[in-house]
C-alpha cells in the first residue's frame, strides 16, 4: 500500500482477502529512534496482547532460519483501494441525507497519511472541506509533534468558532480523531460515543445497545427513554467481521467500537446525526443528559494489581460487576477500577448523582487502593 492510513490498511486486508495486515510507523515521542509495528488479522482487527506475545516469543527464540524474499512471497501493489473504500463506507451511511445538508467542514490532516483519503471521502458525501496541513510529512520530531498538536487544537477551535463550522483533527495515521463543534468546543470520547448511540437508538431503531464499562450513564438514560436494552461490556471486543460494526441495522450496536475501528466512518455518522436532527452539533451535544464522570490514575505496582482487584471486589459495599476490571454500583453513583495493561497503575472512573457524591466515592476508594498497595509494599498479607 506504500503510504496509507490505518483504516485503509484494515479495509485492504479484508478487501484483498489477505491473511494479515502490517502497519509500520515511526513511533512518536522517541526522537525517531524506534518503529511502531501494528499487526491486523484477516478481519482487520488488531491482534490481542496474547497473540502478539506468541509472535514475539517465536521470533526471539530463533527457531526458524531466515528465508529469502523468493521463499517468503512477492510484493503486490493493489489498485483502486481508495475508491473501493469510499464505496464500502457508502454502504453504512445515509449518503443522501448528508449530501442534502451540504456540510462545510474544517479538516486538519496533521501532515499524515489520511491526506490521501479523508478529503476525498468527505467530497464523495458532498461535503466541502477546508484542508489544513494536507501534505505528507514523513518525519516529525518529538518537539514538532508536541508544538504542532497544541497549535493545531487552538487553531481549529478558533476557525470552527469563527466560521460557525464543524472542525476535525485527524491523527497522522487515521486512528485518532478530534471533533470540534461550531462553538469551538472539543468533543470528548464519551461525547462521540454517546452521539453515535443516539443516532442508532433514535433513527435506526436498534433494540440492543452495548457500551463499555468506562462509559458514562448518559446512554443508559437515552436507552431507557426509548425502551432499548443496554448492556455494559469489556472495552476491547472482537467481532465476526467489520460488517457487524457498521451495518445500518446491526444487532446489537457497539458505538465505541465504531469509533475505534474507523474514526473516519464515525465522523460521517456524526454528520448523519446532525443532518437528521436539523440542528447544530453544539446544540445536539448540549441537549444530551448531564454527566459528571471523572477519571484519575493511581500508582500501583504491577504485581499488586491482582491483589487490589481481589480486595476491592471482596470488600465493596455495593453491587459488584466483574465485566472488565471491578465496577461497583452504589445508590448514589458507580466506580470502576481498571488495571493499566502496560504501566504500573490503575485507572479509576467514577460517576455520581451529584458532584459531592462522586468526589466522596473517589476519595473512599482511592484511600482503599493506597492502603492495599502500601501493605503489599511492606510485605503485609
Amino acid at each position: 500500500l506504500e503510504i496509507a492510513s490505518i483504516p485503509i490498511n484494515k479495509y485492504s486486508v479484508v478487501y484483498e482477502n489477505a491473511d494479515l495486515g502490517i502497519y509500520v510507523q515511526i513511533s512518536p515521542h522517541t526522537d525517531l529512534q524506534f518503529n511502531l509495528i501494528k499487526i491486523f488479522n484477516k478481519k482487520g482487527f488488531e491482534l490481542t496482547n496474547v497473540e502478539r506475545r506468541k509472535i514475539e516469543n517465536i521470533f526471539f527464540r530463533g527457531d526458524y532460519p531466515r528465508s529469502s524474499a523468493f521463499e517468503v512471497g512477492r510484493l503486490y501493489y493493489p489498485t483502486h483501494n481508495a475508491e473501493s473504500y469510499i464505496m464500502f463506507v457508502s454502504n453504512f451511511i445515509n449518503k443522501e441525507i448528508i449530501a442534502k445538508k451540504q456540510f462545510k467542514v474544517i479538516v486538519d490532516c496533521f501532515y499524515g497519511a489520511t491526506t490521501h483519503i479523508f478529503p476525498s471521502l468527505l467530497a464523495a458525501f458532498s461535503c466541502t472541506a477546508t484542508v489544513l496541513r494536507g501534505q505528507i510529512r514523513e518525519f516529525n520530531s518529538t518537539e514538532e509533534i508536541r508544538n504542532e498538536s497544541r497549535d493545531s487544537i487552538n487553531g481549529i477551535k478558533n476557525l470552527a468558532k469563527l466560521n460557525n463550522e464543524i472542525g476535525v483533527i485527524v491523527g497522522p495515521h487515521g486512528e485518532q480523531l478530534t471533533v470540534v463543534d461550531e462553538e469551538g468546543s472539543i468533543l470528548q470520547w464519551d461525547d462521540v460515543t454517546t452521539l453515535l448511540g443516539l443516532l442508532f437508538v433514535k433513527y435506526r431503531k436498534v433494540k440492543e445497545l452495548y457500551i463499555p464499562v468506562i462509559s458514562s450513564s448518559r446512554l443508559e438514560t437515552i436507552a431507557n427513554e426509548k425502551n432499548v436494552m443496554l448492556k455494559r461490556v469489556a472495552k476491547t471486543l472482537v467481532f465476526e467481521d467489520e460488517f457487524t460494526i457498521f451495518s445500518k441495522n446491526p444487532k446489537p450496536v457497539y458505538p465505541h467500537n465504531i469509533y475505534e475501528y474507523d474514526p473516519m466512518i464515525a465522523f460521517l455518522l456524526l454528520l448523519e446525526l446532525v443532518a437528521r436532527e436539523e440542528k447544530k452539533l453544539c446544540d445536539i451535544r448540549r441537549a444530551l443528559p448531564d454527566s459528571n464522570m471523572y477519571h484519575i490514575v493511581l500508582p500501583c505496582p504491577v504485581d499488586a494489581k491482582a491483589v487490589v482487584m481481589r480486595e476491592i471486589a471482596s470488600t465493596a459495599d455495593g453491587h459488584v460487576e466483574l465485566i472488565d476490571g471491578v465496577r461497583v454500583v452504589h445508590d448514589d453513583g458507580w466506580i470502576l477500577i481498571l488495571p493499566d495493561t502496560m504501566l504500573p497503575s490503575v485507572h479509576v472512573y467514577c460517576e455520581g448523582i451529584t458532584d459531592e457524591a462522586r468526589d466522596k466515592i473517589i476519595k473512599d476508594y482511592s484511600i482503599r487502593i493506597q492502603k492495599i498497595t502500601g501493605k503489599y509494599a511492606r510485605g503485609i498479607p
